[in-house]
This record gives C-alpha cells, sequence and structure tokens, in this order.
C-alpha cells in the first residue's frame, strides 16, 4: 500500500512539474513590457510592436523604431522621386558612380533604416502578436559611416561640376542634385547621432544642406519665368502659380524671361438633369523656354456642380489649384534635374 501511495505522490509531482514548465513556456516575456531587458540601451535601439498577424507585429515593432528618428518621410518620398527620374538621365560614364552609392537610399517609410533586425516574437492568449525589433549600436554606426562617407562623395562630385561651369541653368540643376544626397546624409546623421554619439563625433562629414540650399536661392534669383494664363480674369489660377515660383525663389518678369508659363482655362456647360448647376472644365499649362521648346506641361480636366454656375467654375478653380500646388514645382524640379548630365 505504501507503495503504491509513493507511486501516487510521484506521478502527482511529475505532473504539476509538467504544469508548471507549461505555463512558463506561454507566460508573458518581460521584454513584452520592457525590450531593454532583452537588449541593453547601451548595446541596441530596441522597441516592440503588435498586432494580428507576425507580419503587422513586426512592422509595428520597426515603426516604433524608426519614431525615435523622427524621420521626414513626406520629403524622404519626395526626393525619392527626384532621384528615380534623376537615375534613367544619367550619362554612361556616370551610371556606375550613381548607382552605386544611391543604392538603398531611398526605400519605404517601414524599412526607413539600415540595418534593424527583428528578434523575438511572442503570441498571447488572445492571439495577439509580439515582436522586438532592435538595431545593433556599433555595428550599424559602421554601416552608417560607409553610406554617409560615400553620400558626401556624390555631393562633392554634384558641387565640383556647380563650380565648373558658368551656364547658370547647369549650375541651378547640379545643386538640385547635390541636394538629394545633401538630404540624405542629413538624415543619416541625425540617425547616427543618435544610433553611436561618439562615432557621430567621429565620421568627419557636415551637413551640407543648409549651404547647397542658399546656393540654390541665390542662382533661382537669376533665373526669370513670366506667367500668362487665359480665360483668368479673377486671377486664381495665376496667382497660385505666381506664389510656386516665388517659393521655390525664382524671378517673375513680364519680357525676355528664360522661361514662360502659358496656361488657359476652358469649360461648358453640362446638363445633367438636376436643379444643381454642372460644368465640365479644361486647363493646361505649358513652360516653354526662349527656343519655343516645351520642358514641361500639365493638362487637368473633369466635372463640377454648384448651386449656380459661378460657384461650379469656382470648384473647377479650387481642384486644379490643389493640383498645381501639388505638381508644379514637382515638375520644375525634375526638369533641371534632368539639366545635370
Amino acid at each position: 500500500m505504501k507503495k503504491v501511495i509513493y507511486l501516487i505522490l510521484i506521478i502527482i509531482f511529475v505532473v504539476g512539474c509538467s504544469s508548471n514548465i507549461v505555463k512558463d513556456k506561454n507566460a508573458k516575456p518581460d521584454w513584452v513590457d520592457n525590450p531593454k531587458v532583452k537588449y541593453p540601451e547601451g548595446m541596441y535601439l530596441a522597441a516592440v510592436g503588435y498586432g494580428s498577424s507576425r507580419r503587422a507585429a513586426e512592422a509595428d515593432a520597426m515603426g516604433s523604431v524608426a519614431r525615435i528618428f523622427k524621420t521626414d518621410v513626406k520629403a524622404n518620398s519626395q526626393y525619392s522621386e527626384r532621384w528615380s527620374e534623376l537615375e534613367s538621365t544619367q550619362q554612361e560614364d556616370e551610371v556606375t558612380l550613381f548607382s552605386e552609392n544611391t543604392k538603398d537610399i531611398f526605400i519605404s517609410a517601414e524599412q526607413n533604416l539600415i540595418n534593424i533586425e527583428i528578434g523575438e516574437t511572442y503570441t498571447d492568449e488572445l492571439g495577439r502578436v509580439f515582436a522586438l525589433a532592435y538595431i545593433h549600436r556599433s555595428r550599424t554606426a559602421d554601416i552608417y559611416d560607409e553610406k554617409i562617407t560615400k553620400t558626401d562623395e556624390m555631393v562633392s562630385y554634384y558641387l565640383n561640376k556647380y563650380e565648373e561651369t558658368r551656364d547658370k541653368y547647369k549650375k541651378y540643376s547640379y545643386l538640385g542634385v547635390a541636394s538629394i544626397f545633401a538630404y540624405q546624409n542629413q538624415n543619416l546623421l541625425n540617425q547616427l547621432a543618435i544610433i553611436s554619439p561618439n562615432e557621430y563625433d567621429m565620421v568627419g562629414v557636415r551637413d551640407r544642406l543648409p549651404e547647397i540650399t542658399t546656393k540654390m536661392r541665390d542662382i533661382a534669383s537669376q533665373i526669370s519665368f513670366s506667367i500668362k494664363i487665359d480665360s483668368d480674369q479673377d486671377n486664381i489660377i495665376t496667382n497660385t502659380i505666381k506664389e510656386i515660383i516665388n517659393e521655390m525663389n525664382f524671378n517673375i518678369i513680364k519680357e525676355n524671361a528664360a522661361l514662360h508659363i502659358a496656361g488657359s482655362f476652358s469649360y461648358q456647360d453640362v446638363d445633367l438633369g438636376r436643379s444643381a448647376e454642372f460644368v465640365r472644365y479644361e486647363f493646361n499649362l505649358s513652360v516653354n523656354d526662349n527656343n519655343n521648346n516645351t520642358v514641361l506641361s500639365i493638362n487637368e480636366k473633369g466635372r463640377s456642380g454648384g448651386i449656380s454656375k459661378s460657384e461650379a467654375i469656382a470648384k473647377s478653380k479650387s481642384t486644379i489649384v490643389n493640383e498645381l500646388k501639388k505638381k508644379l514645382q514637382t515638375r520644375i524640379e525634375k526638369y533641371f534635374d534632368s539639366l545635370a548630365q
């Protein structure tokens, strides 16, 4: 009888231990609430994210790390778009230099940081997935150091071309391309200062974007535009274009301009059998040089309505104004970028 009782006690003990092991295995790990437990702050930057799937949790974790750096994703996207356009215009002897030093510079906001990794993941009893993202400070600092140095070489490359030419349009274009690389280095330097302050102090590369921006402002003031928009009696479209050109620091004159902005606004009534008034509108804009070559064009068309025809027309112009604010500056920048060959 004693042997039976002894065996029962052993079985209970073994089962109890097994239960504790399972419980411990499924328990929430400490890093979910405090990532520094797993990745000490002195060696890592780490953050936790969560979601309904592993992929969502990992994306949230990487986003949490990225928010430490407060990167301007919108501006990064604008420079990325210009770089994509520019890459296809490089001369053969510049392609290798250009592509090697711009590879992986502009990537999505979710992957905005270099050398970010996913460590552990954990799924709780409710099915929520937690992921731990981290950056190894010293290893990542070495990568940043190399990328900053190479990107700064591209800044110097285009600044040298700026110095070598007397053509003000070329000067502006070379500065514009230099600004793309300088903007990237500004981001990289800001990130490195957080990842490794010591490495940042020793990298030997400075932020050159303010210097380039000042030079671009000076050259832009020497480049003139004329503006003529037909059928814009209230000057709503004309004034919008003037604001955009002024913000880019170009000069606006009536005669003997280097670049000519010409546009026309037209509309016609549309009967939809409703009480409201509708018009179908079209707006065409082109920018031509003194040889009458069209360097860029914008076309907008659509339909708008209102309680009166005047309101419908006003809504049409409002739509055109919003599109110009989105597109005109970008198109002008791309035109000058294309001259950097």
